[in-house]
Parts: structure tokens; sequence; C-alpha cells
């Protein structure tokens, strides 16, 4: 059995761990990010983007930042996923943003391959790896649900599997 990919009967077991940790174990133990304002370029187009969490007491959740790669074979597994959930997180009043902090993909093949997702959110471009600093990203797609406030409501995984399944457990 592939650990890093639970299956079969353990995963109720894991879908239980989960919801236990993300609803008690986590707020007790609440991550916030940096409350200074941040600014990023768009990978695609020329706009800038501005970012900045102030409000002291609101825990609404305003933003999804996902971290992507154009040539992670996990990441691009998910790219049909993640642009479903920006949809649906949008009727919620939840923006989605992506960010790529890949220094190592700079080329054009990179910068098109996100132009042919033609996702609805912008894709911000971190090569200085400022924001994946900010975040503690680890990997690709790596998905932070953030709180008006700062704080960190959900870091992590965005499904239960390294490729895409839509019949297995998707976390957000």
């Amino acid at each position: 059995m592939n650990r890093a990919c639970p299956t079969g009967h353990n995963q109720g077991i894991y879908l239980l761990l989960y919801l236990f940790f993300a609803t008690v174990i986590n707020p007790l133990f609440c991550e916030s990010i940096s409350s200074a304002p941040f600014t990023a370029q768009s990978l695609i187009s020329n706009q800038t983007h501005h970012f900045e969490f102030s409000s002291k007491t609101e825990k609404n959740i305003s933003h999804l930042f996902v971290f992507l790669s154009a040539r992670c074979p996990c990441s691009r597994s998910y790219s049909q996923q993640i642009e479903i959930l920006a949809k649906k997180l949008k009727k919620k009043g939840i923006e989605t943003v992506g960010i790529h902090s890949n220094f190592e993909e700079t080329s054009q093949r990179d910068q098109d391959y996100f132009k042919k997702l033609n996702y609805s959110f912008p894709i911000l471009q971190d090569q200085s790896q400022t924001l994946l600093n900010k975040f503690g990203a680890t990997h690709t797609p790596h998905a932070f649900l953030i709180r008006k406030n700062g704080d960190i409501a959900y870091h992590g995984a965005i499904g239960s599997s390294r490729k895409f399944n839509p019949e297995e457990i998707t976390f957000i």
C-alpha cells in the first residue's frame, strides 16, 4: 500500500482524523500570515494585484491561495478541479488566486500553459519566492484558505491523491 495515497478501508479513518483536526484541533493552533500587505504581478497580464488582511475581528474566509506549477504532474492533474473549486467559492464570496513560485519555470512554454488553462482567477508570478516564504508552501498544488483577518483557516492538499480522481476525497 502506498502510504502517501491511502486507499481502501483506511480512507474512512483518514477522513475522520482530518475532520477532527480541521474542526477541533486546528482552531486551537490557528496560524496567521503576516498582516503586512503585499503586491504581486500577474504571470499572464501586466496587472498588479494588492492584498491586505487587516480586520482584527472578521473571521470570514476571503481568499483561497493555491500554489501552482506548470510542470508538476500533480499540479497539472488538479487544474480542472481547481477551476471548478474557484467557481464554487466565488459564489460564496471567496476569491481564488493562483501563485506561481517556481523560479526554474520561466519559459514562454510555462506562461502559455497557464494562458491555455484560461483560469477565471489571476495567477501571480512569485519569481523571488516572497509569497512562497510568506505562506510556507511546500508543494504544488498547495492551498491556503485565508480569513479576512489573516488567519489561515486551512492549508494543505486539495485532494487525497497525487493525481486527481473525482471519486476520491476532496479536502476543500
